[in-house]
């Protein structure tokens, strides 16, 4: 983060900012949090090379625990340019205001896969089906056969361990691929202007704040497809070919143009007795793993207004001081 601040006159400040941020993610942990435990009651199981021909089971009458593993991968990278002013400006009997202004430009870029473990041999060709690296014809189960009374062997396997088997003359090995778009991959671009004020009017005997915000906001779903067999990464063996990925074409764009206020004040009635009130209205940005049909465009964002009004007794010097506070709000558009 960069931030330039200047004091152009007595009562005038203007600041300069510029903010990066860049974060990932990488998690591992069992399908849905749930492991299987059981029992093995299976005198014979197949033959693991693939002939017809099953073997005797080594681990018959012991128990196990097993788990399915999945990752969560994702990044999100925020680039953000905002300049500020602040004003004090005295006007005497018209009242002394402290006044803010703020624009900003803002580009966020976030994507997410949800990943799977699956089979794949030294070519990196899933095991059971080659078209769809997803489907569950390739999963990978783990299982951990338990040592009774040793805890250390008590979990659903681990994606650290690695192996090989042969199986019809093919070895193979398992890894995590993208199974899935469903996180999404979106581009939020946010200008945004802001103005405020903090006045006092009386000899400061009445304080009253405002201020409004405008946005203009724009959401860029990318699309996805599938990598190609020829793909350089797939022919390197860093990826497994068919795989699902977001491609740099955006699909689909969804603009809005939300206007939010705060209007409010506090007035004393008495020396140790005030009352206040504020009225607002709110925005937040819309699901982003949500969609309308038929287009399957975002929602649109939710919006609210809130009231909140009260008193404050304040006594002995400030040592004592009540607040009561009574607030209503409600979601006027829900998407």
């Amino acid at each position: 983060m960069v931030r330039l601040e200047q004091r152009l006159k007595e009562d005038i400040t203007v600041e300069l900012a510029y903010n990066r941020e860049k974060a990932g993610q990488l998690v591992y942990a069992p399908q849905a949090t749930a492991v299987l435990f059981g029992g093995d009651p299976n005198t014979l199981i197949p033959n693991p090379n693939g002939s017809a021909n099953p073997i005797a089971n080594p681990n018959v009458g012991d128990m196990y625990v097993e788990s399915r593993w999945v990752g969560d991968r994702g990044k999100t990278e925020n680039e953000v340019l905002r300049g500020t002013v602040g004003w004090q400006l005295d006007l005497g009997r018209f009242g002394k205001h402290t006044l803010a202004g703020m624009g900003e430009h803002g580009i966020l870029r976030a994507f997410r896969y949800p990943q799977i473990e699956i089979l794949v041999d030294r070519a990196g060709i899933p095991i059971g089906n080659a078209a769809l690296p997803e489907n569950a014809a390739n999963f990978l189960f783990r299982r951990q056969y338990i040592t009774p009374g040793n805890y250390d062997t008590y979990y659903g396997g681990s994606p650290t361990e690695s192996f090989t088997f042969t199986r019809n003359g093919k070895t193979y090995h398992s890894t995590f691929i993208d199974g899935s778009v469903a996180g999404g991959e979106i581009e939020r671009t946010m200008d945004t202007l802001l103005a405020a004020t903090q006045s006092s009017f009386f000899d400061s005997r009445f304080i009253f704040a405002g201020g409004v915000r405008w946005d203009n906001i724009r959401f860029d779903q990318y699309g996805s497809s599938r990598v190609s067999p020829t793909h350089p990464d797939v022919l390197a063996g860093r990826r497994v070919a068919n795989t699902l990925v977001f491609t740099d074409k955006v699909d689909s764009s969804t603009s809005f143009k939300p206007v939010t206020s705060t209007l409010g004040g506090v007035y004393p009635v008495a020396k140790t007795f005030s009352v206040f009130y504020n009225h607002g209205t709110n925005n937040s940005q819309p699901p982003l793993n949500a969609r309308v049909l038929p287009d399957e465009t975002l929602p649109p964002p939710f919006d609210g207004k809130s009231d909140d009004y009260g008193f404050m007794v304040n006594l002995l010097d400030g040592k004592f001081f009540v607040r009561g506070t009574a607030f209503e709000a409600s979601q006027e558009k829900n998407g």
